[in-house]
């Protein structure tokens, strides 16, 4: 085993659904207003391209991370984002950059929204399905991937997004996360994820 899950030394007490802390950021937000309606229009209608769906998500990532935790931060550009990122076109895509692309933007939505969310219970389901996806890939620390992977499972533990797992009730999702993580563990990969996964497992711990 690369690393041992111990309850005892860890908190027990459960925190918030999600973190409510406020995360500073710099800047007007209002300035990004426009550019998001113009991201959420290409998403309404996502383009064939791979190259400039990459493009798009891109531009959505590095605007929704450096906005702060409030909705209105997002306009009313907020819902139809969220739903988008869902479109079987975008979530269900082949290739592995737009995925990660995709599972980054959801993550710092999620973000943006805690303690709410804009995405119902079965929506939920999809995201975990995909965020266990992107753990498995942390048993790649040598792939040009796992940067990003790193930084979904950080703010996804930072955030406490596992939380809205629990809400689920959804024991087999549940087991599949835990394993995404335990299974990820590699000797190269250790430092760079230990205490994240070790934050997370222990609060996927009922």
């Amino acid at each position: 085993k690369c690393f041992e899950l111990d309850i005892d030394t860890m908190s027990k007490t459960r925190k918030a659904k999600v973190a409510e802390d406020h995360f500073a950021f710099p800047g007007k937000t209002d300035e990004n207003l426009p550019l998001l309606a113009s991201i959420s229009k290409k998403l309404q209608h996502p383009p064939k391209s791979k190259d400039t769906l990459l493009k798009t998500l891109k531009q959505l990532s590095s605007t929704l991370e450096a906005g702060p935790q409030e909705t209105s931060s997002l306009g009313d550009q907020g819902e139809p984002i969220a739903n988008s990122l869902l479109d079987s076109a975008i979530l269900g895509h082949a290739d592995k950059d737009v995925k990660l692309s995709v599972a980054y933007c959801i993550v710092q939505l999620l973000r943006i929204y805690a303690p709410e969310t804009p995405y119902g219970d079965e929506q939920l389901r999809d995201i975990f399905k995909l965020l266990c996806w992107v753990f498995q890939r942390l048993a790649q620390p040598s792939a040009p991937t796992f940067e990003i992977c790193q930084s979904i499972l950080q703010q996804t533990e930072q955030v406490k997004l596992y939380m809205l797992l629990l809400d689920l009730n959804d024991p087999q999702l549940t087991t599949q996360l835990f394993e995404s993580l335990l299974g990820a563990a590699r000797a190269d990969n250790l430092e760079a994820i230990e205490l994240s996964a070790l934050e997370m497992l222990a609060g996927l711990v009922v």
